[in-house]
């Protein structure tokens, strides 16, 4: 097994603690990874970041500052029909396949038969005095509404059930190191923060459909890199009641109700939105600016 799981005396006890508390964090899993990974993380920018990539939709637009750098790609070692960029190097290889691994056996499911092999890999730099990050959950956003420079409203996407971020680099102390976690319990009508240690190294896996995330303004230097999977499992999200839509998710700012599907029809979403929706999407983009 993968040192992800070998950091646990067994399956269930991974599962229970997930069940429980909606994320797991493990502190310092990928330290001895960090330079590779940052190497990797560089190649890949430069070979696969461009414009050409971006209107593919293998890769997505960037957000870039004085005090933040936010690149994503679709990425796959194993091929897929939709878009996607390939990794050079062993070390990102190895945090796909932990990954898979990973979500297999939290969901239970013994093999990858069904598995989608493309995983959202997202590389963040935050600077000194770096802007925050509005709370929002994780997904491919089929159509949004932006509100503000910092925050949109989701109207129908697709959402992975769970979300990694691990940290390379960071130089923040304190109770906000990096990403918050919101959960709102509906029936006690109470809601709750969870802000999780960030050191370099540390793995944050959590519930994306339980928690909406954010990151505060960090003062200091911090570098992560996210992962998460629209095809394996995943939720269609609407912010209007629809048939079968039968998970409501409570939210402020973004609430809707959500449905789970399986891999083949995630695939379908996705390549209609290809050719009916990401074109025009790509355009008001361009227009606009970075999304968020």
């Amino acid at each position: 097994m993968g040192r992800i799981l070998d950091s646990f005396v067994d399956v269930e006890t991974l599962q229970a603690m997930m069940k429980s508390q909606g994320y797991i964090h493990i502190s310092g899993l990928y330290a001895d990874m960090i330079p590779d990974i940052l190497e990797e993380i560089s190649i890949m920018e430069a070979t696969h970041y461009n414009e050409e990539r971006i209107e593919q939709h293998s890769v997505y637009p960037s957000d870039s500052t004085e005090t933040r750098v936010s690149h994503a790609m679709m990425v796959s070692d194993k091929g897929s029909f939709l878009p996607n960029v390939s990794t050079f190097k062993e070390a990102t290889k190895i945090l796909l396949e932990e990954q898979e691994e990973l979500l297999l056996a939290l969901v239970n499911e013994p093999t990858a038969s069904t598995f989608g092999t493309r995983f959202m890999m997202n590389f963040q730099r935050y600077f000194g005095s770096s802007k925050p990050v509005a709370e929002h959950f994780d997904g491919e956003y089929l159509d949004y509404q932006k509100l503000d420079d910092y925050a949109f409203k989701l109207k129908w996407g697709l959402l992975p059930r769970y979300v990694t971020v691990i940290t390379l680099e960071n130089e923040n102390d304190g109770n906000f190191q990096g990403t918050v976690l919101r959960e709102v319990n509906v029936e006690e009508g109470t809601t709750s923060f969870v802000h999780p240690p960030s050191r370099p190294g540390d793995l944050l896996i959590f519930d994306n459909l339980r928690f909406r995330h954010s990151v505060p303004l960090l003062e200091k230097p911090r570098v992560m890199i996210g992962l998460r999977n629209f095809d394996f499992m995943p939720y269609e999200f609407s912010s209007e009641a629809r048939e079968g839509f039968d998970i409501e998710v409570p939210d402020a700012v973004n609430p809707g109700w959500a449905r789970q599907i399986d891999t083949g029809e995630s695939f379908s979403i996705q390549t209609k939105f290809l050719h009916n929706g990401w074109p025009e999407q790509w355009e008001k983009i361009k227009k606009e600016g970075a999304l968020f």
